[in-house]
């Protein structure tokens, strides 16, 4: 049996909970919109900086170019784009021989230029070979083993006209990852050991040359005999007198040349007459050292 007094309590107990009720009701109301405000200003804030500059602190996004599309920035420089990659067209002479039509270049800003990545991987449209370009040297990566060691992308090879290939030499020289020894590599494919540093400098290279290579492409090169020194000077020729020659004092010095180059001054040489005219009717050069191939 529930007294009057019991019965009252519980009347009390009923209205207390109905009001707790409803101003927990109220505040979810007021956090609710509380939150919904706080949200827009933060939209309209992120929208207010985006428009005000403060996204230029961000990353350049790379503009997609067509296959072809020719660019340069603010330097003579001008790329050729395929594959939304960059590739350097590297004279005026590689420009022409591609087919490029000089109206067709688009100048764009440094920054967009930088945007495009530079190509590292190339091969021709019309040969399967794939090259890879370092320290503005080429190398043919042999196999697809020797791709994948490297654990490179097959979609990241750019197409180039066969002009812009070969206006990139061979890698001269080269060097096995662990492993001290510097190899020359000749018009074959054999490498050749720089037995001596000395042998290596007289040759005439240096050392921010040396591309680095892993075992498994190492290994894809037949090693041909060792370069124990410089090329030897060769002596000046006898004559049966009238005439004498020898090398002139601003020869050049022993040096390398990129293949496929012209016009490369390496000799001068003075013909000096003696009691009359002399009449030269030929000129035999010999090729010694690692020019002897």
């Amino acid at each position: 049996m529930i007294s009057e007094r019991m019965k009252i309590n519980c009347d009390l107990l009923k209205g207390e909970l109905l009001i707790n009720l409803k101003q927990n009701l109220k505040m979810s109301k007021i956090t609710k919109k509380r939150l919904q405000r706080a949200a827009s200003i933060a939209t309209t804030g992120a929208t207010v900086l985006w428009l005000s500059g403060v996204s230029m602190l961000m990353p350049a996004m790379a503009a997609t170019y067509a296959n072809g599309t020719l660019l340069k920035g603010s330097s003579s420089d001008i790329w050729v784009v395929n594959n939304n990659m960059k590739a350097p067209v590297r004279s005026a002479a590689v420009f022409n021989d591609s087919g490029y039509n000089w109206s067709s270049i688009k100048t764009v800003s440094d920054t967009a230029l930088n945007a495009v990545p530079t190509a590292d991987l190339i091969k021709t449209a019309t040969n399967p070979d794939v090259y890879r370009l370092e320290k503005n040297f080429k190398r043919k990566l042999a196999s697809i083993e020797i791709f994948n060691s490297y654990s490179l992308d097959w979609n990241k090879i750019s197409t180039v006209s066969q002009p812009v290939m070969d206006s990139f030499s061979y890698a001269p020289i080269y060097q096995k990852s662990g492993d001290s020894g510097l190899y020359w590599r000749d018009s074959n494919n054999v490498l050749h050991q720089f037995m001596t540093m000395d042998a290596f400098t007289s040759n005439g290279y240096q050392t921010r040359d040396l591309i680095v290579v892993n075992a498994s492409e190492f290994g894809s090169f037949a090693i041909g005999s060792t370069i124990t020194s410089a090329p030897s000077t060769p002596s000046t020729p006898s004559t049966s007198g009238g005439l004498t020659v020898a090398l002139a004092s601003d020869t050049p010095v022993a040096g390398v040349a990129v293949e496929s180059a012209s016009r490369v001054w390496f000799t001068k040489v003075n013909f000096t007459a003696s009691g009359g005219d002399a009449t030269i009717t030929g000129l035999v050069v010999q090729r010694t050292g690692l020019a002897d191939d």
